[in-house]
């Protein structure tokens, strides 16, 4: 089943820009690898950010695509409570280098 936000992502994606950033990141699995481009994806994370959709996509771990890691980048970028931004970022961090998800 398509989240909205996948759903989202799907409608954006750019095959010829996936297949150019597949090469640029050969160790990352190809078939997630959507390929859409950063400017929507920060524009995306700037409507997401204040939602509870965008909410719960922050703890919605692991994702199933590279882009979807891409976006939850640029949202905790965008979190301006210092303290919730730095546990968010710990547990994305701790997510990434165990390949699981991973709380406190």
């Amino acid at each position: 089943m398509l989240t909205p936000i996948r759903q989202h992502l799907m409608t954006v994606k750019d095959d010829e820009y996936a297949a150019f950033h597949r090469r640029l990141i050969p160790t990352v699995d190809p078939k997630t690898v959507l390929g859409v481009r950063a400017p929507k994806l920060k524009q995306y994370a700037k409507t997401l950010i204040d939602t509870a959709e965008g909410q719960q996509f922050l703890t919605d771990l692991p994702h199933r695509y590279y882009d979807e890691y891409v976006l939850h980048g640029y949202m905790l970028g965008r979190i301006k409570d210092f303290d919730e931004c730095l546990a968010a970022v710990e547990i994305f961090c701790r997510m990434l280098t165990t390949g699981r998800f991973a709380t406190a």
